[in-house]
């Protein structure tokens, strides 16, 4: 079995999901021109194409808008799946500090990202108005419909704590271990059944419908470290076998008209785990490189920053008309994908380096 290339108490597997995660999160993320919440939205028509350059009807254009349409059924399922697999790895010790430390990761971005970054881009693009923003901001503070794509942070929170509660409660109350995976199980999809009648309050709701995913990931570590102790090559074989099985399973039930929200969740997390633990073993070396340890390093700062980036290119491209012609379009494509990326990672770069360059002043003022 090779060693992991990943940074100690990490697995290259989830790794290389989160990476994918990321990047189809940004695709899902790409193709939107039209969004409105409680106190604000954007909305372009159809009778914009009345201007627009045909080159945005051709095949690359619609391959994306169905990629994002496609991505959109399981991608927050897989973060949650991933999130409870990676908490995996380690106890969760005491509850207090775990949920501190956790506040710590996922709330304070949540309320920094929102306030310094998310919402003055938005009154830029005209999303909010000095009017609604008022309002909006009351709503983002209650974990509301405005709280854009940061509302991943909020239920990811509740889900960890209810997590850390029920499994400490399991290990007090329990005298078997093996009954600890049917009672979170049950309690989340209790959770689940329920999650229509619980407010849409600081994330709540959200956390209630996918406590379920993040569970399930958590129980599926177990299964991943088997796999993982088979001799490399019967292991790379064991993984591309299920990959072509899901695949081609998931193929045939969308074609069938079988595969419902539900199936298409579980079927997208065991395929995008499948094809990050294919990666893991057959691009070895690029986990060696700079820019894996980079691009790894700044996932959740693109998590965070991506969304109002697309809002913002949105708005310049349509109000520039800029779209009306072949090299716009194309310019557009690449920059609601790639340009989002390479910019968010680029952004984290530099904001580490200043980070560096504060410290060693620091350090220097104190000897």
């Amino acid at each position: 079995m090779r060693r992991s290339a990943a940074p100690a108490g990490r697995v290259t597997e989830y790794e290389w999901m989160r990476l994918l995660a990321t990047v189809l999160v940004v695709v899902g993320h790409s193709v939107y021109w039209n969004i409105t919440t409680a106190h604000g939205g954007v909305y372009y028509s159809s009778d914009e194409l009345a201007w627009i350059s045909p080159v945005y009807l051709t095949w690359p254009f619609a391959l994306l808008s169905r990629a994002a349409g496609w991505v959109y059924g399981f991608h927050m399922a897989a973060f949650f799946f991933l999130s409870g697999a990676v908490l995996a790895l380690r106890p969760v010790g005491a509850v207090g500090p775990f949920l501190a430390k956790k506040a710590k990761r996922l709330l304070l971005p949540y309320v920094v990202c929102g306030l310094l970054w998310m919402f003055p881009l938005k009154l830029f693009t005209g999303f909010y108005t000095p009017q609604s923003l008022p309002r909006a901001l009351a709503a983002f503070a209650l974990g509301g419909d405005d709280s854009g794509h940061l509302w991943f942070l909020l239920a990811l929170f509740w889900c960890m704590a209810a997590f850390a509660v029920l499994e400490k409660a399991a290990d007090m109350l329990l005298a078997a271990a093996a009954l600890k995976l049917p009672i979170l199980l049950l309690a989340a999809a209790a959770l689940y059944l329920g999650s229509g009648h619980i407010p849409q309050l600081f994330g709540l709701r959200n956390a209630a419908q996918y406590f379920i995913w993040f569970v399930l990931g958590w129980a599926f570590e177990p299964v991943r470290r088997a796999i993982a102790a088979l001799p490399a090559r019967r292991g790379t074989l064991v993984y591309a076998a299920s990959f072509a099985a899901v695949s081609g399973g998931w193929y045939a039930a969308a074609r069938l008209g079988l595969a419902g929200a539900r199936l298409t969740m579980l079927l997208g997390c065991a395929w995008l785990y499948l094809l990050a633990a294919l990666c893991a073993r057959l691009l070895r070396r690029a986990e060696s490189t700079r820019l894996w340890r980079t691009v790894t390093a700044s996932l959740f700062w693109v998590y965070l920053v991506h969304d109002p980036l697309e809002h913002l290119l949105l708005h310049l491209f349509m109000e520039n008309r800029w779209l009306a012609f072949g090299t716009g379009c194309g310019a557009y494509l690449l920059a609601r994908t790639v340009g989002v990326f390479a910019f968010s990672v680029a952004v984290y770069v530099l904001r580490q380096k200043l980070q560096g360059v504060f410290c060693k002043k620091q350090r220097m003022k104190a000897l």
